[in-house]
């Protein structure tokens, strides 16, 4: 019996793990795929390596922005985004974003891409855009359409995944690297909480409309608290905001 136990221990405590140590293998080879030149709908025949895609939209996924504007992180997404429509991907540019300490990140980065040659008619705001979940489901709402998600690297897996679950036809473009993904611990730990935050995108909606997850909240400051990039008392203040 005690053997058994020792057994059943052993299960218990190396199957989480072994499970999050596969699913973190699973987002890092999202990044990779993301990262690669954009190719043709899976359901049509690519004219090349480099063929890029027929799409209704361009999604940019908002990261900080501050009173600067947007931080360098998200103008890596941003400049991406530029790119693409500038090779004549998509005709518009939609931002999705919330709102953090009184600065709009829908408009910032809507500033950003009409000084970078968008028209402001072609940039499309998607609200509410607090998180990843939101903004696909305001994606969703819009209506049926081919759309080429942007943003950082280790966020690809986690944006395919919902866009699987809520039957949207969205392939995910991402920089090859990013200021975040250049700095090693911050990109470990960014890993670690996609992994984590793939889970919980698992649980009930119902459940995890209760947490919050926009802009400044502790989803968004625990990696760079875990990398040392922020000290932990950004996890205080962050816990004080949201009390």
């Amino acid at each position: 019996m005690p053997a058994a136990l020792a057994v059943a221990a052993g299960i218990l405590v190396t199957a989480p793990v072994l499970g999050a140590a596969l699913l973190a293998h699973r987002v890092r080879r999202a990044e990779l795929v993301a990262s690669a030149p954009l190719r043709e709908w899976t359901d049509r025949p690519a004219d090349g390596p480099g063929a890029a895609p027929s799409a209704d939209a361009l999604v940019v996924f908002a990261g900080r922005a501050d009173a600067n504007g947007p931080t360098a992180e998200l103008r890596a997404r941003l400049d991406h985004s530029l790119y693409l429509w500038r090779l004549g991907v998509a005709p518009i540019v939609m931002v999705s974003g919330g709102v953090a300490d009184d600065i709009d990140e829908v408009e910032a980065m809507t500033s950003y891409l009409v000084e970078g040659g968008v028209p402001e008619d072609a940039v499309v705001p998607v609200r509410p855009g607090d998180n990843t979940r939101a903004s696909l489901r305001a994606l969703g709402a819009c209506g049926d359409g081919r759309y080429v998600a942007v943003s950082s690297p280790y966020h690809a897996f986690r944006i395919r995944s919902e866009a699987r679950r809520r039957r949207l036809r969205l392939i995910v473009s991402t920089p090859p690297s990013t200021p975040e993904t250049r700095h090693r611990a911050t990109h470990r730990s960014l890993l670690a909480c996609e992994a984590l935050a793939v889970l919980w995108y698992a649980l009930p909606e119902t459940w995890t409309r209760r947490v919050d997850t926009g802009p400044g909240s502790l989803r968004h400051v625990l990696p760079h608290v875990l990398s040392g990039r922020r000290r932990p008392r950004a996890l205080i203040d962050c816990l004080r905001r949201s009390s």
